[in-house]
């Protein structure tokens, strides 16, 4: 049984949301995914290279993965906090129910259309399942879903697809310490850094580069955040740099639009005044040293229970301890 999509923010909220990042010039990638299209446009581009031998753990592997965490006595919430269209987590819970584990699915994002797609693909799907429009960075956020599953016996907080890496790091870490019970686990599944070393880091540069190499792609997903902000696409350019985050052990490539024109444009009532080489970043990211990512969590508060790897992808799982004395 699926509820319906209960929503925790409203479009006027994130009209002003817009509004401000852009006065920054700086716009929260979550824009990338509002809007009609925004699930297809995603999925076409990451779906780009998905034949390479580098996808990383499948259906089988989560399954197998998770099930030695839980009992068919507990009563589970599997919290998933970016779920886009939930494909990772379809296999999973069908099997999870077919060997009678109580689960209920809870799909958090930030998207309407990648929730109506969540819907669809887990129509048939047994297990008992809600989906929430939600900013997880939200008071609002936090108060309801404690009172959604205050009733658990455990809960399961899930970033699979490697949504983790979309959110400011230290924020959400913070939120996810102040969120999780001491029964409570955090799964991680994040794009890795095979070394710190430059060669590496180069490798995974020219990856993310190949995606602007594609005009269509690049207007069909990266220049939808500027469109809705009535940017025209020819008034820029779209580049793509690499920096460090030492404390996580990130490589972050940053997505952004360098402008080159003067461009004016009305948001909100208020007139914006945007100039040549004023740059905008859209999309941030991240591929993780495990060891520092381990290290950083520990720092939180995060006990590491398990971590594995395939392919270019790791997979982590959490418990939080108590607080220093």
């Amino acid at each position: 049984m699926t509820r319906r999509i209960f929503s925790l923010i409203t479009d006027l909220k994130l009209e002003q949301d817009m509004a401000n990042n852009i006065r920054r010039r700086a716009l929260d990638q979550k824009f990338l995914y509002i809007g009609e299209g925004a699930a297809e446009a995603y999925y076409e581009i990451i779906n780009t290279g998905s034949n390479d031998g580098s996808q990383g753990f499948g259906p089988e592997d989560n399954y197998n993965f998770l099930k030695q965490y839980i009992k068919t006595k507990e009563k589970v919430a599997i919290i998933s906090l970016g779920c886009g269209d939930s494909s990772p987590e379809k296999y999973l819970l069908d099997n999870l129910h077919q060997n009678s584990y109580d689960i209920t699915y809870f799909g958090i994002d930030i998207s309407r259309s990648m929730l109506r797609k969540a819907e669809e693909d887990l129509l048939k799907c047994p297990v008992d399942k809600h989906m929430i429009h939600a900013d997880i960075s939200q008071e609002s956020f936090k108060t309801e879903l404690q009172v959604l599953t205050q009733n658990y016996d455990k809960r399961i907080f899930v970033f699979l697809g490697g949504t983790f890496a979309n959110n400011n790091q230290t924020e959400i870490t913070d939120i996810l310490y102040n969120i999780l019970s001491p029964n409570d686990l955090l799964w991680l599944d994040v794009v890795v850094r095979p070394s710190l070393s430059k060669l590496d880091d180069m490798k995974i540069f020219s990856r993310y580069a190949a995606w602007l190499a594609d005009k269509n792609r690049v207007q069909q997903f990266f220049y939808r955040s500027l469109k809705a902000l009535g940017i025209p696409f020819n008034s820029g350019e779209f580049h793509l740099s690499t920096s460090e985050e030492p404390s996580i052990g990130t490589l972050l490539s940053t997505f952004s639009f360098l402008l080159k024109e003067k461009v004016s444009i009305n948001l909100l009532g208020e007139d914006i005044y945007l100039l040549p080489n004023e740059n905008i970043p859209i999309l941030n990211i991240r591929a993780y040293h495990p060891e520092t990512l381990v290290n950083f969590l520990r720092g939180h508060n995060f006990k590491l229970i398990e971590q594995r790897s395939k392919a270019r992808w790791g997979q982590f799982m959490f418990c939080k301890i108590g607080k220093d004395k």
